[in-house]
């Protein structure tokens, strides 16, 4: 049932069928703000069938290489040098797929653990105050405002239903003047387009987002 949901919602988008576009009368402001992946396009059909990484093996993450602790110290200071130095609107901070807590434990150090909310399909840290939830069954039932998202579900590579689950999430929920951290475009594949939202900056593998219209959403496109 899950994954019929998931086919169903990203193969028609917004309720029209893929490859079909607005017509020029049609568009409003928000249709034309648009960010477009630059990675190569994803079969939605196959990656339904598919499933995710995290079906396959739910603790696959479990051990943290070298390389991936390095990538970790870089964050923190792109972090400290550019995300928290921006002006927030009213709203939580959001991690999806908080995994061992070292970045979420960051932005609560930063602005407090009161304003933030962190989730995971499985609990790393043993952490009674995470959410332990697939993304892919929180995108539609919750809904609260976001000043900060970051969508670290996964990777679009290895799970491309959750990492849109996520991202559907945070662009729905995020308040105007808001913003999602999310993959440099490059890794989104082209076939995923997000409306209402203005590229803020980027950082090596990472894009900042911003949250320019009270109308956004995102779509997969042909």
């Amino acid at each position: 049932m899950l994954r019929r949901y998931f086919l169903s919602n990203l193969l028609l988008g917004t309720g029209m069928l893929p490859g079909t576009y607005l017509l020029k009368s049609q568009e409003t402001e928000t249709d034309k703000l648009l960010i477009q992946g630059t990675a190569p396009k994803k079969n939605l059909a196959y990656e339904m069938l598919k499933g995710d990484k995290v079906d396959q093996e739910l603790n696959y993450l479990s051990s943290p290489s070298e390389t991936l602790l390095e990538k970790q110290a870089k964050f923190a200071k792109f972090l400290n040098d550019q995300v928290f130095n921006m002006k927030l609107p009213k709203g939580y901070v959001v991690e999806l797929g908080v995994w061992k807590c070292d970045t979420y434990k960051l932005f609560e150090k930063q602005y407090g653990p009161q304003r933030c909310k962190g989730y995971d399909i499985y609990n790393y840290t043993n952490r009674k105050d995470l959410h332990i939830e697939d993304v892919r069954k929180i995108s539609q039932k919750e809904s609260y405002p976001i000043a900060l998202g970051r969508n670290h579900a996964s990777s679009w590579q290895d799970s491309f239903m959750s990492r849109y689950a996520g991202l559907e999430f945070l662009v729905k929920n995020t308040v105007v003047g808001g913003f999602i951290l999310e993959a440099s475009l490059d890794m989104i594949p082209k076939n995923v387009a997000i409306y209402g939202f203005e590229h803020h900056l980027s950082y090596k593998k990472v894009s900042i987002l911003k949250k320019v219209s009270p109308n956004s959403y995102c779509k997969t496109i042909a």
